[in-house]
């Protein structure tokens, strides 16, 4: 990205020796392009954000289901009066 700025900085520079239709559509052209390689960017690092948070998110709830099976493990249905636990 950085690359293909600096080359479209160098057509802007082109631009000092005089207007021209070719050097104004290609100029344009690379404009666009480098817009589209910022949006993928953005959308890259947003996909990245969403893929750490999921893993986070399965962690989380792996934590919490290995809780849930170790208090069901130590649950007894047959007692009647269940004393309480530290």
């Amino acid at each position: 990205m950085v690359l293909y700025g600096l080359d479209t900085m160098l057509l802007l520079s082109y631009f000092a020796a005089g207007f021209d239709i070719g050097l104004t559509i290609y100029t344009l052209f690379h404009l666009f392009g480098l817009y589209k390689i910022f949006q993928g960017t953005v959308a890259c690092w947003a996909l990245a954000r969403i893929d750490r948070e999921d893993r986070l998110l399965e962690q989380s709830l792996a934590r919490g289901r290995a809780r849930v099976k170790q208090t069901m493990a130590e649950y007894d249905p047959f007692d009647d009066y269940p004393t309480p636990r530290a």
